[in-house]
């Protein structure tokens, strides 16, 4: 059994597969978003270069104009969900070329929405648009989950009209308007001097590149109490949390380590 899932881990970096997203999920385990974002800054500066000319600032003013109309920001909804539609029955895995196309998308929405300042009002004026939006989202999922069982994820990971295209429309619905919901949250409520957020704002990068193998170390003795999960969970949860701060605190004065974890030097 062991051989056999060697084997199969080894397929899946094949040399037929290394142009592929996938990759990066097999070498770089839970650091594979790291590694998409700087794919995407990579790949984005000529798009954001094309934006600061004449041309592209004419195109975000066009866009701009769109969301001044209550409701307007709702709009980018529909490329997100068409980039999700169109390449899910080619590239449905987890961490593959549909998640990594659709978080540039996103990543580019991102720049575009910092290029004109009509876009922040219009976010703010429809923020509670947003968050039902989101909530509406994740209320379909729901209840599509609730009457199709297993087959959800059937119609999420393959092609199945027309539930397919619901799925990945309510998915598209429930990110967009939860991110910029919580976007204007954090505007609005959390652009402030604060020693706390400033310490917290350093810990960000430390904080995820540890988490994960401490979940790990803990949990591997945890899953052999003889408890019902909730205490299981709880000790999973707090503990982890508990020793990445710790550990964290105990490296962050570290001048190497700082600069390994693209911190500024003290």
């Amino acid at each position: 059994m062991g051989s056999e899932m060697c084997i199969r881990d080894r397929a899946d970096i094949a040399p037929a597969r290394w142009l592929s997203p996938l990759t990066l999920t097999h070498v770089g385990l839970h650091l594979w978003f790291i590694a998409f974002l700087f794919l995407f800054s990579v790949m984005a500066v000529p798009i954001f270069t094309w934006f600061r000319r004449d041309a592209g600032r004419s195109f975000i003013a066009r866009l701009a104009r769109l969301v001044q109309a209550r409701g307007g920001i709702l709009l980018f909804v529909l490329p997100l969900a068409v980039v999700r539609i169109l390449i899910q029955p080619f590239a449905p895995e987890e961490h593959g070329w549909l998640d990594f196309v659709y978080s540039f998308v996103f990543f580019v929405l991102g720049y575009v929405i910092y290029s004109d300042d009509r876009f922040l009002p219009a976010i703010r004026r429809d923020r509670w648009l947003l968050l039902a939006t989101g909530l509406l989202g994740m209320a379909i999922g729901g209840a599509m989950g609730a009457v199709a069982g297993d087959e959800l994820f059937e119609w999420a990971e393959t092609f199945v009209m027309p539930w397919s295209i619901i799925v990945q429309l309510t998915f598209a619905m429930t990110a967009w308007g939860w991110a910029l919901f919580v976007l204007d949250l954090a505007r609005s409520r959390l652009n402030r001097p604060s020693r706390l957020l400033t310490r917290a704002n350093e810990a960000i990068m430390p904080f995820y590149l540890l988490h994960q193998p401490v979940i790990i170390v803990i949990a591997f003795f945890v899953v052999e109490w003889s408890t019902g999960i909730l205490p299981k969970m709880v000790t999973v949860i707090v503990g982890s949390f508990v020793v990445t701060i710790a550990i964290y605190e105990a490296l962050r004065r570290l001048k190497p380590v700082r600069t390994l974890l693209g911190m500024k030097a003290t």
